[in-house]
C-alpha cells in the first residue's frame, strides 16, 4: 500500500494531518497483510514512532523507498521487519553517511 508516509520538509503546518493520515495507511496495510511504500522525509522521529505503533499492534510490514536518512533510523526500521531502498543518490560523492548505511 502506498506511497505514503510523512514529509516535513517544507515545515510542519500539517504534521497532525500527515501523522494521522500515515498511522490510518499502516493500519489498514497491517490488517490486509499488505506491505506499505513508506516515504518519509524530514521526519524520522514521527516516522519510526508511527511504524513501531503500527508493527506492535498490526504487524504491519513494508519498505522505507528512496532512503535517504541515518543509520539510527535504518537500524529502528530493519529492526521492526521493514526493509529500505536506495536512489541513485547513494551514488553522489557528498552521500558518506548514507553510503555507511
Amino acid at each position: 500500500m502506498g506511497e505514503t508516509g510523512l514529509d516535513f520538509f517544507r515545515g510542519d503546518d500539517n504534521k497532525k494531518n500527515q501523522i494521522e493520515s500515515f498511522n490510518t495507511h499502516l493500519e489498514l496495510s497491517g490488517k490486509l497483510n499488505y506491505p506499505t511504500i513508506v516515504h518519509t522525509r524530514n521526519a524520522d522521529a514521527e516516522t519510526i514512532n508511527c511504524i513501531k505503533k503500527s508493527v506492535d499492534q498490526f504487524s504491519s510490514t513494508g519498505l522505507i523507498h528512496c532512503f535517504t536518512s541515518t543509520k539510527e533510523l535504518a537500524k529502528e526500521v530493519l529492526n521492526k521487519g521493514f526493509y529500505i531502498s536506495f536512489s541513485g543518490i547513494i551514488t553522489f560523492k557528498n552521500a558518506i553517511d548514507l553510503i555507511e548505511v
